[in-house]
């Protein structure tokens, strides 16, 4: 089973259930179940279509190396991979020439060349308020069908996921543990990869779900973090 339809088959048996919920430094708390974690998915899929970056896009997800546990950028690699695209942690490879790019708060500027998606990272998804020319608010995301139907399967040989220092094929999503229950993912010291196995892949193929805390925290906060969301 490919990853689109992991996410449709959670959708389908399990849609109300925390599918994900996020942390940030700032305790900050956004709980996502299956169905509004998918509509993010399909909302920005739509907006890729909108674009004209609909087959296979090859996406610079500087997300990854900015904010990789951030509850948006993995709707951003689910919405990817959802296309049977290609998520490249910036900076790209000279040889990747991504079709477009997507950028947070910290590095809000157009990348020569190509579209530039510039994401707020607000908990709620609200856009920016000034916006430099040349960049794409994200926000217009919430104008989108919260609903689409993937055209063609995924080809499980093709690149899912290219870095300077590693690359995995489609088919390598299906090699990830599966996770059925709860997990804690502390996002702090695991690589952007790691982050997006255990935070979205693993649940989605086990029927579990996440809680992913960003930043650095203290142990004492971890823990609370667990008892509050009876994580074992």
């Amino acid at each position: 089973m490919q990853f689109p339809h992991w996410l449709e088959k959670r959708v389908a048996t399990d849609p109300a259930r925390p599918l994900l919920v996020w942390y940030g430094p700032g305790d900050e708390r956004v709980e996502l179940s299956a169905t509004t974690f998918a509509n993010w998915v399909d909302k920005t899929v739509n907006m890729l279509g909108d674009l004209g970056w609909e087959d296979q896009p090859r996406v610079a997800l500087c997300l990854l190396d900015e904010r990789p546990a951030h509850w948006t950028t993995l709707v951003w690699v689910a919405a990817v991979w959802q296309l049977g695209g290609v998520a490249v942690p910036c900076p790209p490879r000279e040889v990747d020439a991504p079709d477009l790019a997507v950028v947070g708060p910290s590095h809000p500027h157009p990348i020569a060349g190509m579209d530039t998606i510039a994401c707020s990272l607000h908990p709620l998804g609200a856009g920016f308020s000034d916006l430099p020319r040349g960049l794409i608010d994200y926000r217009e995301v919430l104008g989108q069908p919260d609903v689409h139907t993937p055209a063609q399967p995924v080809d499980p040989d093709s690149s899912a996921w290219v870095s300077a220092s590693e690359e995995h094929r489609h088919a390598e999503l299906e090699q990830v543990t599966a996770e059925s229950g709860r997990v804690l993912v502390v996002a702090e010291g695991l690589t952007p990869w790691q982050v997006v196995c255990r935070a979205l892949v693993g649940p989605l193929r086990g029927g579990g779900s996440a809680v992913v805390v960003e930043g650095r925290p203290e142990p004492e906060r971890v823990e609370r973090i667990a008892q509050t969301e009876k994580v074992s």
